[in-house]
């Protein structure tokens, strides 16, 4: 019942919030206690150039197309999806913020996690596995979502967009997501 009513809590807090028109203060967005730098563009270039192109070239230009070669692109891409989370489960350790979330916070992090892994191999997919679009989707909504001075309220409300857009791409794309391929190329950062 804990859980539950932590859950409860931060969904009411949240609706408060956004009634009371206090829940983003928009000139903190993409600032970060943890980067030496409070210039929003430098930070935007820290997330794209450090996270970005390191996670994205391991998750959706190695492994996505590694495992599209066997199941089709929907299953890779929870397959990714579920390795992602666990890869990043440390994180809930020693970062203040992930740390803190309730039961609630977390499930929600799963499941919005997993509905981008989607919205990402769909992306990188429609790009001809050009890995640009995915590092600039994903670091520009970290930007938006992971910095320590907004509330929890942004980035949840982020995240069910995420996932409404994954569902409407799973909709239009669906049956196109289901078809595995044999042979997948895989391409630098340039697209080439």
């Amino acid at each position: 019942t804990r859980c539950l009513s932590d859950w409860s809590s931060d969904v009411c807090s949240s609706d408060l919030g956004i009634i009371k028109g206090d829940w983003l203060n928009i000139s903190q967005l993409g600032l970060n206690s943890k980067l030496p730098v409070t210039n929003a563009f430098l930070v935007w270039l820290i997330w794209c150039f450090f996270y970005g192109i390191g996670e994205e070239g391991g998750w959706r230009g190695f492994l996505l197309p590694e495992i599209t070669q066997k199941y089709n692109t929907r299953i890779s891409t929870l397959f990714v999806a579920f390795i992602w989370a666990a890869w990043n489960l440390p994180i809930f350790l020693f970062d203040k913020d992930l740390g803190s979330m309730s039961f609630g916070g977390t499930i929600g992090w799963l499941i919005g996690l997993i509905f981008g892994s989607l919205i990402f191999g769909w992306l990188v997919k429609q790009s001809s596995w050009n890995l640009w679009p995915v590092i600039l989707w994903h670091r520009t909504f970290n930007f938006f979502t992971a910095s320590d001075r907004i509330g929890y309220v942004y980035p949840a409300v982020m995240s069910t967009l995420v996932i409404l857009i994954s569902i409407w791409i799973g909709i239009i794309y669906g049956r196109n997501l289901s078809i595995k391929h044999k042979s997948v190329q895989k391409t630098d950062f340039d697209g080439a």
